[in-house]
């Protein structure tokens, strides 16, 4: 019922619809940014990309967060399914808008730049090896150590989004405009640090829709080993969930929530036996004035210590 549910909600699509969008913007501004920043001969274009693709993804989460949350990653939706934001029916629909976005944003590029253009710059996406000269071979990086480094740099982003925004309870602490700087920061610092790597290597996807785009665009070998750009994201977001779950970003709040409730609880029960301490013991007003208190024992016979009975106070 839940499935057929998300199928049938307007809601569920509008937001797909516009999670393509979102990602077709970021991916075609994106491609034209690095294609521009490459072409203009920057002393250290890795830095300048990185920039330029941390401050593009940042403005297009600040967009689209209102009417889809703003995911324009596979990674971040898979993720969210499996921490149990999003359902799975919710998630397919976000990851088949996002491929679909990409690939018409990395198309309308190609058209724009023309193919030479496209295939000198690999569309500013994802690949393992290349021919760096004319007289070298192809270089670039094994699928072992890049799905290594693939994991641990989409780890390394969800670890800091889930901390500062993708958790409910965090993104109102570090704030709605803020924290889209902050993951498009992250996301930059990712593509900078396996920019320069290896010579020849395209550096980390981080995101597979900005992988999948170019690819289907070009062809030929950006095909090759195109699958650490998904599994390593994928292996991600499962390392993520579990961390998530075991133990929550919010997690030292809910420790001290248990903790002030069990001491609640433990100050209630402490009342409780106090009355009903005071109950066991009761004085009895006599008619003269007298007071007499009897306390009450396993031995209700028993004496004083000097045989007598309780007299009257």
């Amino acid at each position: 019922m839940l499935v057929l549910h998300d199928f049938q909600n307007a809601e569920v699509w509008r937001a797909a619809v516009f999670e393509g969008m979102a990602t077709f913007v970021m991916m075609f501004v994106g491609i034209l940014c690095t294609i521009s920043t490459l072409e203009s001969g920057f002393s250290h274009p890795v830095v300048a990309v990185a920039v330029s693709q941390g401050l593009v993804l940042a403005l297009c989460i600040l967009a689209a967060a209102p009417a889809s949350g703003a995911h324009v990653n596979p990674a971040i939706t898979w993720t969210e399914m499996l921490t149990g934001h999003i359902t799975p029916v919710r998630a397919a629909l976000y990851i088949i808008a996002q491929t679909l976005g990409s690939i018409v944003a990395s198309l309308a590029a190609k058209a724009i730049v023309g193919n030479a253009v496209a295939l000198r710059y690999s569309l500013g996406g994802c690949y393992l090896t290349s021919q760096v000269s004319a007289t070298s071979g192809v270089v670039g990086m094994d699928t072992n150590r890049a799905f290594l480094l693939e994991t641990g740099l989409t780890f390394f982003v969800l670890f800091i989004a889930y901390s500062i925004a993708l958790d409910p309870p965090r993104l109102p602490r570090t704030g709605y405009t803020l924290a889209p700087f902050l993951i498009g920061a992250v996301v930059g610092l990712g593509i900078f640090t396996g920019g320069s790597l290896v010579s020849g290597y395209g550096g980390a996807g981080i995101n597979p829709g900005r992988c999948i785009g170019p690819a289907v665009a070009l062809g030929g070998s950006m095909w090759t080993g195109h699958w650490v750009f998904w599994a390593g994201p994928a292996l991600a977001g499962l390392a993520m969930a579990a961390l998530y779950h075991n133990i929550p970003p919010t997690h030292v709040q809910v420790y001290k929530l248990r903790k002030a409730a069990r001491a609640k609880a433990k100050k209630s029960a402490s009342k409780g036996r106090s009355r009903k301490e005071r109950a066991m013991t009761t004085s009895f007003g006599c008619a003269n004035g007298s007071r007499i208190r009897l306390a009450f024992s396993s031995d209700r016979n028993a004496t004083s210590e000097n045989g007598e009975k309780p007299e009257a106070v």
